[in-house]
């Protein structure tokens, strides 16, 4: 049996040591559902609309040169892979990702500066592709979660 409790009502206790994803690990442990709040589903959207940016808007091509931020939203550019991971700690802060995702974040994010110390600096297709398929998954993950709260 699930107790829900909305976020936004714990907020009114007295709790200065405590922010949200202790709350939401005590919760879980308790089997107590943290219900999101309209501003929770609105800061998921906001981070979807930034993850569908990456993803589909950006330019797979890589091309035979080095591109700098004046050539064009190339994901091949160290910046791309840059912008996903502070998103998904945010998210991850507030309880509403789960470690997995921040931890596979800072991996992705490792390999691929390991990668581009073999590879000259250079971005390959299968960074890329991981990070393509990353976000997708969290993209997913997250519309999942305003399906159940809709």
């Amino acid at each position: 049996m699930f107790l829900n409790i909305k976020f936004s009502e714990l907020t009114k206790v007295k709790l200065t040591f405590v922010d949200r994803p202790s709350l939401t690990k005590v919760y879980k442990y308790l089997k107590i559902n943290m219900n999101m709040d309209a501003e929770d589903i609105e800061y998921i959207r906001k981070h979807i609309k930034h993850f569908r940016f990456l993803r589909d808007d950006c330019i797979d091509e890589i091309p035979d040169r080095i591109v700098h931020s004046t050539d064009g939203d190339y994901k091949c550019r160290g910046a791309w892979f840059g912008a996903f991971e502070p998103a998904v700690y945010q998210l991850r802060h507030r309880g509403l990702v789960s470690e997995d995702f921040a931890e596979e974040a800072v991996r992705l994010v490792t390999e691929y500066s390991a990668n581009r110390e073999r590879n000259n600096d250079l971005t390959t297709r299968e960074d890329i592709d991981k990070v393509n398929g990353f976000l997708t998954r969290i993209i997913d993950n997250l519309e999942e979660k305003i399906k159940k709260e809709l």
